[in-house]
């Protein structure tokens, strides 16, 4: 394609998604709950649309890098829209994220001048708290400061989600990754709501990544980083440090040389000490645990806690389910986790299909990459199956190993119809 046709194309599919999206963003705002399952269907067949252009088309490596200008053309459309359409800022922070991060990035910025840390802190503040502060400073404690905050994140999760794809497979299906990440409605929605989520999927993908160069390429100058990705991840989800610091563990022993087994170990053991140090009580008593995920008020207990442990496996692995008991509780932007539930499922089962085909080439790097994905979901099928957003902490793999799997669908009816 040369380079005025590439122009147009890009050109063509910026406008697109921008003027759909601030569209859906001024629409579902405005309209009432019954009209805004028609504009979140629109807009999610629109993503659907510009996914398969986008796969159809043949990527090199410079242009690659393009399709990351779809997550500001999505945060500049959602947040105009959000604006035009005058809604509350309720839109954006919703009730447990304003509680629970809105609030602690506030206090977080009040005791801290960006000169030096509090003397003491008596709240724990999470690493995206102290991201929140610092953006807050800059540009006011207001939705669109969040924005930039949750669009921060998403660009990052979005680089390393390519560079670790490209390692691991090639361009093309890096490239599709990244557009599985950025345009499925589930993982949309808590990237444009006030929630940590982006942050925490940067983490992962950072620590997959490091982790890979250190075990695979021997590159022992990213002990450095995969240690800070590894604190930042410790501070926003322990356990899914720990499930890594496990991995590494079992990694280092079966499969690695004298020199970097002992240095991977002996950091694994120090973080898995650190770990219990900080967590014992929440290790120590799951039924505590589990009630406490199970606790809110939109989860039914009868269909989380009673059901058996493997179709709660099932649960987690495929939430969120399409239900009509979400139109009740769920409002505005929160309608793209009820009709994204779909394309969220079937993204899944093209994660696991290109799981199991990748075991018969290289069981090594299935081993090293789902080992930790594999161990959350074995916990949560029992502390809390309806925690969809929690087992979406690993989307960047799932979106990375759902593009492996398309292209492995396509490569088969390239030899069937070559036949």
């Amino acid at each position: 394609m040369n380079n005025l046709s590439s122009r147009y194309y890009w050109g063509i599919l910026y406008t697109l998604l921008l003027i759909t999206t601030l569209a859906y963003s001024y629409g579902t705002n405005v309209v009432s709950a019954f009209h805004n399952n028609f504009v979140t269907i629109s807009y999610i067949l629109v993503l659907f649309v510009i996914f398969v252009i986008s796969c159809k088309r043949t990527v090199i490596n410079r242009e690659a890098y393009l399709y990351l200008g779809l997550i500001p053309i999505i945060y500049l459309g959602i947040y105009l829209g959000v604006y035009l359409s005058g809604a509350d800022e309720s839109v954006i922070w919703m009730p447990d994220s304003y509680r629970v991060h809105l609030l602690q990035s506030q206090s977080l910025l009040h005791r801290w001048n960006l000169l030096k840390l509090p003397a003491t802190l008596d709240e724990r503040y999470l690493s995206f708290h102290f991201v929140s502060a610092i953006v807050f400073s800059l540009f006011g404690v207001n939705i669109y400061s969040g924005g930039v905050i949750l669009f921060i994140g998403k660009l990052l999760t979005g680089v390393f989600i390519y560079k670790f794809a490209r390692k691991l497979f090639d361009s093309q299906i890096a490239a599709v990754a990244l557009l599985v990440y950025i345009l499925v409605p589930t993982v949309l929605f808590y990237s444009i709501v006030f929630y940590k989520e982006v942050y925490v999927h940067l983490f992962v993908i950072m620590v997959y990544y490091f982790a890979y160069e250190i075990f695979y390429l021997n590159k022992m100058r990213a002990a450095i980083p995969l240690l800070l990705s590894l604190l930042l991840l410790f501070n926003e989800r322990f356990y899914l440090a720990s499930f890594f610091i496990a991995n590494f563990v079992v990694f280092s022993i079966f499969y690695t040389k004298n020199r970097l087994r002992f240095v991977m170990l002996m950091l694994s053991v120090i973080g898995g000490v650190g770990v219990f140090y900080f967590f014992k009580e929440d290790i120590l008593n799951l039924h505590s645990w589990r009630n406490s995920y199970n606790g809110y008020s939109d989860i039914n207990r009868k269909w989380n806690i009673e059901i058996p442990y493997c179709l709660a496996f099932v649960k987690i692995l495929f939430t969120p389910f399409f239900t009509l008991n979400k139109f009740k509780l769920f409002h505005n932007f929160s309608y793209l986790l009820i009709w994204g539930s779909f394309i969220n499922q079937v993204v899944i089962l093209m994660m696991v299909g290109g799981g199991v085909k990748m075991i018969k080439k290289d069981l090594k790097t299935i081993i090293f990459i789902f080992t930790p994905f594999i161990c959350f979901l074995l916990l949560f099928a029992y502390v809390g199956p309806a925690q969809g957003r929690l087992r979406d902490s690993f989307y960047p793999i799932i979106s990375i190993f759902a593009a492996g799997f398309l292209f492995e669908i396509k490569r088969i009816r390239a030899l069937i119809n070559f036949n």
